[in-house]
């Protein structure tokens, strides 16, 4: 017991420099076991079908019976021959407690693990199966196992090996007594020639790693051999000082990719790790995949809403990969998918995107400089949008929409407090229920209002009513054939009158609205309804004209990833700073006095989440001082680290200290 507990607190402390960090995420573990109590079923009906492949038949031999090296290696794996062979290895493991000699407790020790992780590794399987399903259902945090032979099979491998070498020394011992040399030697190679090189043949070529989806095979060899190109495109980004992301096309929506290189590549998209800018694309999680899966239609479109998205993005520039395996991609998303051709060509077609560089496959466009904005920036406008992150493109196509913008969501994930609501220039509505159409073709619509004041309502991207404009009906005149019913009673349209909305907006008047939950209905009067889509948008927007100082001047350094410096200078009022950073509540902002160097934080009810993904802060010091910006679990890891470098230290200088004490008593 001695041992197990020394040698449990030096492994703790020798990997605090990554287990301290995670003390960040114990304020969250309450709503994490939530989220785990909605999880369960979907986890119980995964664990269930691994199980289904995990006969004690096959887990006995290391294996599952639906998942042998994939498809492609099945033919062989199914030759009696190989079944043969698969069955040596728990035959030796069976033979070290038999002949354990004087390794009794060694045996004995991997033997009862080896029993355990067999036990764990074959999940609702017969025998006891019942009582893993227990164990699953009652046991706090066993949900993580879910996929139990993934992680038992390990141990169950491991013990095995040790086994299988005892196994393996004992069987030569007997045969050393009982057979020739040469008899005892061409059975001992033939035995691991057949275990150690033909059973696991792909595992020293590395085959196990090929793709083995049917006519996909760009993976032509376990080896990865990059273009040169990627460097040569690395080397020109590196030469470019500022802090930017890259938007990466073609867009992938799983969480693996293919690449046509020479030896092929099969994995996680490499374009951020190999670019050395970070890139928007791929699923990354929280809260990035809602503006991600905007970005091919965006692409596609004949709006500058891509431009405008790439702003809020802090990206300067499209980099598009002609190496990707479009093939792969619709096989694991089993959709088609947008063609690379296509895609250049909207690249080359759009206003504001201009083609710079290409390196090999990769084409890099640049994005006009006026839609650039830096990481951190004061908004000019501050924009309340009720919706999620989806509707932020009708917001984008307003005319007067200015690029450098702040727009929070009020949704349940990105819920913007009250305090944001009254510092907002704009406000935009959408309906929160489910539109409904009665029997006198009225589309009724339902709305919360958290503010009162006179309303613009608009539909946005109708494309019938889009057909009425191009017929000379002006947006007046529509505005007068379609009626407006607040909570079931008429009300009087004011006349539009030049409206900041786009191209793709029609302006249908403007009414008074008092704050709190109503009903909005169209009528129709000579028009027929049901050309008002009813999946398309009706919007409210209010705009709160006020006077609006000029906004502080801003610069900052990159001290390292998670640590910035902005200098402020001549902030006469209060102000909202964004940094377009992943949103995290573990950002946190200093104000620093620059004659006493006194640190200040903001408090944690002024961090906002802002733009669907980034952080912000409102700020009320006026003046000129210095805002320090930085990641704070990044300390747990420096202190962490400081605690493993010192124990690493501490047991090498007793080991050696011991080693020599013990060499003088014995002396």
């Amino acid at each position: 017991m001695k041992f197990f507990a020394i040698t449990g607190f030096l492994g703790l402390f020798l990997n605090l420099w990554w287990i301290l960090p995670l003390v960040q995420y114990a304020p969250f573990l309450k709503e994490w076991a939530e989220r785990a109590a909605v999880d369960i079923i979907d986890s119980y009906k995964f664990m269930i079908s691994v199980s289904d492949l995990a006969s004690l038949l096959y887990v006995f031999r290391l294996t599952l019976s639906g998942n042998i090296f994939f498809d492609i290696f099945k033919s062989i794996y199914f030759l009696n021959i190989f079944i043969f062979i698969s069955f040596l290895i728990p035959v030796l493991v069976l033979i070290s407690p038999a002949l354990m000699g004087n390794r009794k407790k060694l045996v004995l020790f991997f033997l009862a693990t080896s029993i355990v992780a067999l036990f764990f590794s074959k999940g609702l399987q017969p025998p006891l199966g019942w009582i893993f399903g227990w164990i699953f259902e009652n046991v706090p945090g066993f949900l993580m196992f879910r996929y139990f032979f993934e992680k038992f099979g390990t141990v169950l491998m491991f013990s095995y090996a040790v086994l299988f070498g005892v196994g393996m020394g004992n069987i030569n011992g007997i045969l050393r007594k009982s057979c020739p040399s040469v008899v005892r030697g061409i059975f001992l190679s033939l035995l691991s020639v057949s275990i150690l090189g033909a059973y696991v043949f792909p595992m020293w070529t590395g085959d196990v790693f090929l793709l083995p989806h049917g006519k996909v095979r760009s993976v032509v060899s376990p080896y990865v051999r990059v273009p040169s190109e990627y460097g040569e495109a690395d080397r020109w980004l590196a030469q470019k000082r500022d802090d930017f992301r890259l938007i990466s096309f073609p867009f992938i929506r799983v969480y693996w990719v293919a690449y046509r290189w020479e030896k092929g590549f099969w994995g996680t998209n490499p374009v951020s790790l190999l670019l050395g800018k970070p890139a928007v694309n791929q699923l990354l999680g929280i809260p990035f995949n809602e503006i991600n899966f905007m970005l091919p239609s965006l692409l596609l479109s004949q709006s500058d809403a891509l431009l405008k998205v790439s702003s809020l993005l802090n990206a300067r520039y499209v980099v598009l990969s002609n190496d990707v395996d479009l093939s792969y991609l619709e096989w694991e998303t089993k959709s088609p998918q947008i063609g690379l051709q296509a895609m250049k060509r909207a690249l080359d077609r759009k206003e504001g995107i201009s083609w710079e560089r290409s390196f090999g496959k990769l084409d890099f466009y640049r994005i006009d400089e006026r839609y650039w904005l830096p990481r951190f920036y004061v908004p000019e406008d501050i924009i309340y949008a009720q919706g999620d992150t989806e509707s932020i493109v009708p917001i984008l196509s307003f005319k007067d929409y200015k690029i450098k913008s702040a727009i929070f969501f009020q949704s349940p994930e990105q819920t913007s407090p009250e305090f944001i609501l009254s510092k907002a220039d704009h406000i935009f509505l959408t309906k929160h229920k489910l539109a409904v159409v009665d029997a006198l073709k009225r589309v009724e619509e339902q709305f919360f209002v958290p503010q009162g004041g006179a309303y613009e309502v608009f539909v946005y991207d109708d494309a019938r009513i889009q057909n009425l404009n191009r017929q000379s009906l002006s947006e007046q005149n529509l505005s007068t054939r379609l009626g407006i019913e607040v909570d079931g009673v008429p009300v009087e349209v004011a006349s539009a009158g030049s409206s900041g909305a786009g191209d793709n907006w029609v302006t249908l008047g403007t009414i008074r609205l008092t704050p709190g939950n109503h009903s909005l209905k169209l009528t129709s009067q000579g028009l027929p309804i049901n050309d008002v889509k009813i999946n398309n948008n009706l919007v409210l927007h209010l705009e709160r004209k006020q006077d609006k100082p000029d906004p502080p001047g801003i610069s900052f350094r990159k001290i390292n990833p998670t640590r910035y410096v902005v200098e402020v200078k001549e902030a006469t009022s209060p102000y909202l700073l964004v940094f377009s950073e992943s949103f995290n509540p573990a950002w946190r902002a200093y104000i620093v006095d620059k004659e006493t160097s006194r640190r200040e934080r903001i408090p944690d009810d002024r961090h906002f989440w802002v733009n669907g993904y980034a952080n912000s802060w409102w700020v009320d010091k006026l003046g000129d001082y210095q805002i320090q910006v930085e990641f704070w679990p990044q300390r747990l890891v420096y202190w962490g680290a400081v605690i493993s470098v010192i124990t690493l230290i501490a047991s090498v200088l007793y080991y050696f200290i011991d080693d020599r004490r013990r060499r003088r008593h014995i002396s």
